[in-house]
């Protein structure tokens, strides 16, 4: 292994570093040696390696201005409140981007008040401490603040939709629905916006923020992130992203009427929602959120 400090090729050396990243027989010296090297040797190491202990990466960040390094601890499969502490310290951007991005890394309250003292004008940081599950309710409010630059005049603050959401709440809670369940209820009404003013109201943040995060949201974990984050139901989670799902398929196909779904378009909704539940294999309390789809059909009551 002395080939480690005398090899003067980089290439030979990298070869190195990927064929013993996985391995935990490596001596740490061994393996601290190749983390010193050049970053196109060690990001594999830093990345990888299971040898190197907390102290010895905090080593590495606080002896290295080379940000691809800082990026390669950051990926690593789980980060340490102590090492996420040390790399947000070092203030490179696109290293807590990446931090912020991986579930693995234990980001300590402190932690998360510093990106926030640092990166309160990064539309891109903010978002992603959005979007990250498990944040303190706290940060989740000042990361609010800061989207919306401490403006109060907020749209889920205005008027005319504490009036809308006023108005839903009543008409719901007339139906028998209980308040744990009126996010889940705006769904089944075919809402996507009201479900999203719902859920904000819960969450005591501004819509737009909620919004931001399920715009883009492809595989559907950012509805989970805010479905656990507003703390509605884990039993009826399942069946509301099914319902969710669909409505997102159909967004575009038909327009919600002012009270809710039409009898017709609700059919249409709860055939999705059962073909898409035989597809993923059968899904628990489908047929509970069903009779609430079922009891969100427009009436002239609820105009």
């Amino acid at each position: 292994m002395n080939i480690a400090k005398k090899e003067p090729d980089s290439h030979v050396r990298k070869i190195m570093s990927e064929s013993i990243k996985d391995s935990d027989d490596i001596p740490r010296e061994i393996v601290m040696i190749i983390a010193e090297d050049e970053a196109v040797v060690a990001v594999p190491i830093l990345q990888f390696s299971k040898v190197l202990t907390d102290d010895n990466l905090i080593y590495i960040i606080k002896n290295t201005e080379d940000v691809s390094k800082e990026e390669g601890i950051s990926k690593r499969e789980t980060v340490s409140g102590n090492v996420c502490d040390a790399l947000i310290d070092k203030d490179h951007e696109s290293v807590v981007v990446t931090l912020l991005e991986n579930k693995g890394a234990s980001i300590t309250y402190d932690g998360y008040e510093r990106i926030l003292n640092n990166y309160s004008q990064k539309k891109v940081v903010i978002d992603i401490i959005m979007q990250r599950p498990q944040v303190p309710a706290k940060i989740i409010q000042f990361a609010t603040k800061a989207a919306n630059n401490g403006n109060d005049a907020d749209i889920a603050n205005n008027a005319e939709n504490e009036l809308e959401f006023n108005n839903f709440l009543n008409m719901a809670r007339a139906k028998g629905v209980k308040d744990d369940l009126i996010p889940i209820f705006a769904l089944c009404k075919g809402s996507l916006r009201l479900y999203e003013l719902c859920v904000a109201r819960k969450m005591h943040v501004p819509t737009i923020n909620i919004k931001r995060v399920l715009e883009v949201d492809d595989t559907f974990e950012k509805f989970d992130v805010i479905y656990d984050r507003a703390e509605l139901p884990d039993g009826l989670r399942d069946a509301t992203r099914i319902l969710y799902m669909v409505l997102k398929d159909f967004e575009n196909e038909f327009e919600v009427e002012k009270g809710g779904l039409s009898e017709y378009n609700s059919k249409r909704v709860i055939n999705n929602m059962m073909m898409l539940s035989e597809d993923i294999g059968g899904i628990d309390n489908l047929e509970f959120v069903i009779s609430l789809v079922k009891l969100g059909v427009i009436d002239i009551t609820d105009s």
